[in-house]
């Protein structure tokens, strides 16, 4: 991404904060790397994290005290400007919201939710999964890796109804969460879902 130099204003105070953390930044590094210079013999050992909780009324007052003993504080180096015309323009949308050709959206308003999925997944699609799940298949069974006994030469071709229904239920188990897959199958009285059945 590049950027324009006139993009970015600073003036003097700016540049004073910047060069201030610089020097700040600079010299906790230097600190930190004698301090590890002199005592490389000395390991550290990690804290363990605790929870603290402060059981006196004077919260306040201590608070008071962090604060005065702290380092200088940070400036706030944001500073609010007139605008000078470089910001983006928002593009308004003026179009008509909802499905589209307006006809379409009139046929549409008292249909079934099954109707709404055939519009966005046409028979097409599903027929276009047949044909690769059969041609893949056949592949499969014709390879000489394939064990006469292998279950793959069991093989009986697939339609769209199969799909619609496979399709169906991978949705069914995307809206009823299971902790296991097995689950889904199983015909325990508790755990059993009859819905899987009836497809």
């Amino acid at each position: 991404m590049d950027f324009d130099d006139n993009c970015f204003e600073l003036n003097q105070e700016d540049w004073m904060v910047l060069d201030t953390l610089l020097q700040q930044t600079t010299h906790t590094k230097y600190i930190n790397a004698s301090y590890e210079s002199d005592n490389d013999d000395i390991v550290l050992q990690p804290r363990r994290k605790r929870r603290f909780r402060i059981l006196s009324d004077s919260d306040d007052e201590c608070l008071a005290n962090f604060r005065n003993t702290s380092s200088s504080p940070i400036p706030n180096i944001s500073v609010w400007k007139k605008p000078q015309g470089k910001q983006r323009t928002t593009i308004t949308f003026t179009e008509i919201s909802g499905l589209q050709p307006l006809s379409l959206r009139h046929e549409m308003a008292q249909a079934k939710p099954i109707e709404f999925y055939n519009l966005l997944v046409p028979d097409t699609v599903f027929q276009y999964i047949v044909d690769e799940t059969n041609r893949f298949a056949l592949q499969i069974i014709t390879k000489e890796e394939a064990t006469p006994s292998a279950r793959i030469r069991q093989w009986i071709p697939t339609d769209i109804y199969e799909i619609k229904r496979f399709f169906g239920l991978i949705i069914w188990m995307g809206l009823v969460k299971l902790p296991r897959i097995s689950h889904y199958w199983s015909k325990d009285k508790m755990l059993g879902q009859p819905f899987a059945k009836t497809l």
